[in-house]
């Protein structure tokens, strides 16, 4: 079968997809990285003590709380986004390749 003109072969197409899922790969290691150790503050936050006849008393420390939840929302933020910005990268690189140097018009300097 012949290939249109400006498609790309199997071999580049899938060179492309095993590149984004080492990429998408890099970026879940940093973004888990940075939600587990806000997870792990989340956790350390509170602190529940136990009475034989008192009832729990409960200690939190907010200050750890909050940075634990900002460090997991950062740690979501850079998964996703990272993500979708290197599939976006990817592809507009893998377009421009496939568009024929002869269909790109160049305008003469003005």
């Amino acid at each position: 079968m012949a290939m249109f003109m400006g498609e790309i072969g199997w071999g580049k197409a899938f060179g492309y997809a095993i590149s984004y899922v080492i990429y998408v790969i890099l970026w879940l290691i940093i973004g888990g990285i940075l939600f587990g150790i806000g997870y792990y503050m989340i956790e350390q936050s509170t602190e529940v003590k136990y009475g034989l006849w008192e009832p729990p008393e409960v200690k939190i420390d907010y200050g750890k709380l909050i940075v634990g939840i900002i460090l997991v929302l950062i740690g979501l933020i850079i998964i996703i986004l990272s993500s979708m910005a290197t599939f976006f990268k990817l592809m507009s690189r893998l377009i421009s390749e496939s568009i024929p140097k002869t269909l790109v018009q160049r305008f003469p300097p003005a």
